[in-house]
């Protein structure tokens, strides 16, 4: 690995880190923290490591940014069960049982942890890997609704819609560019 790859790779951690919702400044300023410490090395393993500790380091902040550090361990667990089931309908119903919670608490948990109700939140966790797959994949549109477990294309584009204001054909289309 050479150093132009982690600066290059560390740009765009901190670019998708932003659009995962990590602050500007914190993610450049985080950008910049590991291009300088890349510039000091010399041995190509040592910056594969760094590269590597970048991605792990960027990707728990947005996580913390996605699901609070303050929200319980229920709704850590929670997020983990939707984003291993996101291919499926993800009910309340399932998600209380795989908790072990009553679906009564576990909407009342839900909407003073996170503001939302639990629908709300698997919604907005397909779409944002529908964007995140729109943004690194060749993936149809097609394919991300089949991939999501959306009954059909028609129907995740209105979904798309409701929660980004722009359909999901849009979106790609300013992604390219940018």
């Amino acid at each position: 690995m050479a150093l132009l790859e982690v600066c290059v790779d560390s740009l765009a951690s901190a670019r998708a880190a932003i659009r995962g919702g990590l602050g500007t400044e914190t993610a450049l300023a985080l950008s910049d923290v590991y291009i300088k410490k890349a510039e000091m090395m010399t041995n190509p393993v040592d910056l594969a490591r760094l590269n590597s500790q970048m991605v792990l380091d960027f990707t728990r902040r947005v996580e913390s940014e996605k699901c609070g550090v303050h929200n319980s361990k229920r709704i850590h667990k929670a997020r983990a069960y939707i984003l291993a089931h996101i291919g499926e309908p993800v009910t309340t119903g399932a998600l209380a049982k795989e908790l072990g919670l009553n679906r009564t608490y576990l909407c009342k948990m839900f909407a003073e942890e996170t503001g939302q109700t639990p629908g709300k939140y698997v919604t907005n966790v397909k779409m944002e890997e529908a964007r995140r797959l729109m943004d690194i994949t060749a993936k149809s549109i097609s394919e991300i609704a089949e991939y999501l477990g959306y009954s059909s294309q028609s129907h995740f584009q209105r979904v798309f819609r409701k929660c980004t204001g722009m359909t999901p054909g849009q979106y790609k289309s300013q992604e390219a560019n940018k």
